[in-house]
């Protein structure tokens, strides 16, 4: 069984470090090549990066959890049709999606903190950005599909391409053609749509289960598909919400530079979170077809498993970018901003103390969201994503300034770890 568990989780890392890098590499050459202020205005639109890759993740999560029980129980009819639902779900909501942000783009812009000083360059970044969601969405959607239908080597070697395809392209595209924030976002926007041609060759390949099948909307159908995504989606999603909050509340303390800094900080994070995320849905597949064929004690092996892989993670996490920080910070400070290198190295310092938690957070909204536990996943992606840190954010920023802004994260995974245990040991009984 580990020898199983350590192969779906390694290629998911993987896969998911591929992910984060779409937005790591833009980060890596808008810094350099076009400045701070286009850096500042990035972040400005990373939470909406969150969103469209959140509904992904939800409907992906949730049309994967309900195929892989089904399918280990016995039911391939129902299988099929729980992600057939799910896709037809992914290509309404990504219309939505884009009617809305071409329709809304400059109150969207403002709404996040945009203002006269990067309200230009976001506005560039997120015209294109817009156009291209569908296939970002669509490329989650299919990376949790194919996984669940026990091709995990290929949603590997989809992000991975797709990671290549963006660092290529933002080269060329800001560094060689100069084509600034327009340039980064139709990078990324190219770059899915080739992880999403890979994922499409599932469907030819032999090793596929599965089958379009529709008989109908059933409204059962598509509310246990969001029930079993919702948690996941939390979880991407507040990330973005978190990361506007924390925008608006660094922008009133430390302007634009600061807000540079926590770009520096957030997306070095993202990163990390990805391997947290990449050993979550790594199992996923796992929890769900061992809870369908109501395999308890091999489902218990697998969490533990899950559960040690991500706190030993976590700790060397913390230690790396502790020790490399200065190199880290440097990497996107071209201009050798001491203000802003100043910032985000405080930042690091303290910010980075809550991937001890997080992960045993991470893994607990996997594996309850695959025990048809979505209740527990939802609690523990709402009180992570915003129920606590919010609050604290505005708490702790009020009595101690910047301190107070990167102590509030770790305090917040640390009191939904507390819910976590109790709840875990709950569910193991």
């Amino acid at each position: 069984m580990f020898k199983t568990f350590a192969k779906y989780v390694f290629l998911n890392v993987m896969s998911m470090l591929g992910l984060s890098l779409y937005i790591l590499v833009d980060t890596y050459f808008i810094a350099n090549e076009i400045g701070r202020q286009a850096l500042a205005a990035l972040n400005i639109i990373l939470p909406l990066f969150y969103l469209v890759t959140g509904v992904g993740i939800l409907l992906g999560t949730g049309s994967s959890c309900a195929y892989s029980i089904c399918r280990g129980a016995n039911n391939d009819s129902e299988a099929n049709q729980s992600l057939t639902s799910g896709f037809l779900l992914a290509i309404i909501v990504s219309l939505v999606f884009t009617f809305l942000s071409f329709f809304y783009l400059r109150e969207i812009l403002l709404l996040l903190g945009a203002d006269n000083e990067v309200f230009q360059d976001a506005r560039e970044y997120f015209y294109i950005f817009s156009f291209f969601a569908w296939s970002l969405i669509l490329s989650n959607f299919f990376a949790c599909a194919v996984r669940n239908d026990e091709n995990p080597k290929l949603a590997t070697a989809s992000m991975l391409l797709s990671s290549f395809l963006n660092i290529l392209l933002d080269y060329l595209f800001i560094c060689v053609f100069k084509w600034g924030m327009f340039g980064a976002a139709l990078a990324t926007g190219i770059a899915s749509l080739g992880g999403l041609a890979v994922l499409l060759l599932h469907i030819l390949c032999k090793k596929n289960k599965f089958y379009f099948e529709f008989t109908g909307f059933k409204a059962i159908r598509f509310l246990k598909i969001i029930s079993l995504g919702t948690a996941a989606f939390i979880n991407e999603f507040s990330a973005g919400i978190v990361m506007a909050a924390f925008n608006l509340t660094i922008h009133t303390l430390a302007g634009n530079v600061g807000i540079a800094a926590y770009g520096i900080i957030a997306n070095t994070a993202l990163v990390a979170i990805a391997v947290f995320n990449g050993i979550a849905s790594g199992a996923q597949p796992l929890f769900s077809y061992l809870h369908g064929a109501q395999k308890k004690q091999e489902l218990k092996a697998v969490a533990k498993y899950a559960f040690i892989t991500v706190f030993v993670t976590g700790l060397t996490v913390y230690a790396l970018v502790y020790l490399n920080k200065t190199d880290i910070i440097a990497l996107f400070n071209k201009e050798s901003n001491p203000k802003l290198a100043e910032i985000a190295s405080h930042g690091i310092n303290m910010y980075f103390l809550s991937f001890i938690f997080l992960g045993l957070n991470v893994a607990a909204i996997s594996y309850f969201a695959s025990i048809e536990e979505p209740i527990k996943a939802l609690s523990v992606s709402l009180l992570r994503g915003c129920v606590i840190v919010i609050p604290v954010l505005i708490l702790f920023s009020g009595l101690w300034g910047m301190l107070g802004v990167w102590l509030s994260q770790p305090f917040a995974e640390m009191l939904t770890l507390l819910f976590v245990l109790t709840s875990f040991k709950k569910s193991l009984k």
